[in-house]
């Protein structure tokens, strides 16, 4: 019999595209392994949802563009054109997934709490469907579908703000099939805060 007298061994490892410190461990946090688990679950779907959209407004004010709502950068923003905005000019965003995709909702990241939208209507494939609105915060707020939707384009048409200013958003997230309950507030906080 031959013997070998070497022997050769390839190893891969993947690790999410979450930026560090997110893949290290959570030492001395507030969050149990469940529910960090289901965040970093969350982020890693989201962001990779984020990265296949392409967004479309039908107005924006001099300066802003429609790709700045999906930069993960809040200090960039999308803002409606106010005078078409105070003549009824109601803007229409639309989103497309490069895959059709289920998706329970979205997160919407308003510049300000007067620009953040309050009245909405939502159409998936021109279909007006039903939604509830949820306020996170001043500025963010959580719409969820009434049911999770398969979708490959999604628009919704802002009505009227909380500040009756002409609509600004910095970013849109959606949240994907399974996350319709999670803790928005805390992934905030795990993202900003690890």
């Amino acid at each position: 019999p031959v013997v070998p007298s070497t022997v050769s061994l390839e190893m891969r490892a993947t690790v999410a595209e979450i930026p560090l410190p997110y893949t290290q461990g959570c030492v001395n946090c507030i969050y149990d392994p469940s529910s960090l688990a289901k965040i970093l679950s969350y982020l890693t779907k989201s962001k990779s949802l984020k990265e296949s959209m392409v967004v479309t407004i039908s107005n924006s004010g001099e300066g802003t563009s429609a790709d700045s709502i999906i930069d993960n950068d809040e200090r960039t923003f999308w803002l409606s054109d106010r005078q078409l905005w105070f003549k009824a000019g109601y803007p229409t965003v639309e989103i497309s997934l490069k895959n059709k995709e289920e998706i329970e909702g979205l997160i919407l990241t308003s510049i300000s709490g007067t620009r953040k939208p309050k009245e909405l209507r939502v159409h998936r494939n021109g279909d007006l469907i039903e939604f509830d609105v949820q306020t996170i915060d001043e500025k963010r707020s959580l719409v969820l579908f009434k049911n999770t939707r398969i979708i490959e384009r999604v628009a919704f048409t802002i009505h009227s703000t909380y500040g009756s200013d002409s609509p600004g958003i910095a970013e849109i997230d959606v949240i994907p099939k399974g996350f319709g309950d999670i803790d928005v507030k805390m992934v905030d906080r795990l993202e900003n805060f690890p």
